[in-house]
Order: C-alpha cells, then structure tokens, then sequence
C-alpha cells in the first residue's frame, strides 16, 4: 500500500519480529532495549545494531529523552526551576507533568533498570548503528544537544577502552 509504519515494539514482540513486519521506524531505541530483555551484552547490541543496519529501518535515538527522565529522578526541583519551564504553552506543561507523574512514582529498582539501561544498552547501542550506518532519525533540541550527545557516546567509550 505504500504507506509508512513509525511505532513501538510491544512488549510480546522482538526486533526482528517489528523489522519482518516491514515497519519503517522504531520510534525510540529503549523499545530495542526493552525487547533485548536484559541481554545488554556487546555481541547481543552488535546483532540487533547489524539487522537493523540490513533491514535499512529508521531509528530515534531518544537519547535527549531518556537523559532527561533520568534527571528528573535526581533532581526534579532544579528542572521545574529551569528557565525554559517557564515559557512552556500550558499544553506541554501538564503533558511534563503527566510524565513526571509517571516516573516519579516508580519504584527504585525500576529508576535504576532505566538508568542501567541507558548507560549500558543505549548509549553503545547509538554507537553501534551509527557504526553500521544506520539513518538516525534526531529528536534533538538544540546544537548544543547534539554536541551533549557526541560528546557523552565519546566520553563512554574512551571510558571503556
């Protein structure tokens, strides 16, 4: 039919189910995460980052995202402080809210498996399909998020070598 499918990749589904499907884009890559089950090892994020590569699907990183949920566990009083909150349009300030809701109420463990999963999964998993050539769909701010991004993948693997 031609037509595009931008999602997510639901919990009783895999990777490679959501690419046989001929879905053209993951929406965010913790789904990718979510559906490795725990398996943040190099050889699993090189396979899932190499059939992707294959399969020519487009990704979002939602790295801005995920950093900014994380911070909200750390220090939600700081954010609402920040002067970009100020000048939010009401809309996007209960959309905030409902997320902040949301993931400050969670349990600790399940704030730790999200961080864990970003610094162990994420951040290598952007690395290894930019690698592979993937077409990063960004979801970015500013230039200045880009950088942070380039910045932070940078320092994680000097940190690792």
């Amino acid at each position: 039919m031609g037509i595009n499918v931008i999602g997510h990749i639901p919990f009783a589904l895999s990777t490679e189910y959501i690419i046989e499907s001929g879905q053209n884009l993951i929406a965010h890559s913790e789904e990718v995460m979510k559906a490795a089950r725990g398996d943040y090892s190099k050889e699993n994020i090189d396979y899932l980052a190499g059939i992707i590569a294959e399969s020519k699907i487009l990704i979002s990183p939602t790295l801005v995202t995920s950093r900014n949920i994380i911070s909200t566990f750390d220090n939600l009083e700081e954010k609402l402080k920040a002067a970009e909150i100020q000048y939010l349009h009401p809309m996007s300030l209960g959309i905030r809210a409902f997320i902040n809701n949301m993931y400050l109420s969670m349990p600790e463990e399940n704030r730790q498996w999200i961080r864990q999963g970003f610094e162990q999964f994420q951040l290598p998993f952007i690395k290894a399909l930019y690698d592979a050539g993937v077409m990063i769909k960004g979801q970015y701010f500013s230039k200045e998020d880009i950088q942070n991004e380039l910045d932070n993948i940078s320092e994680h693997y000097t940190a690792i070598k």
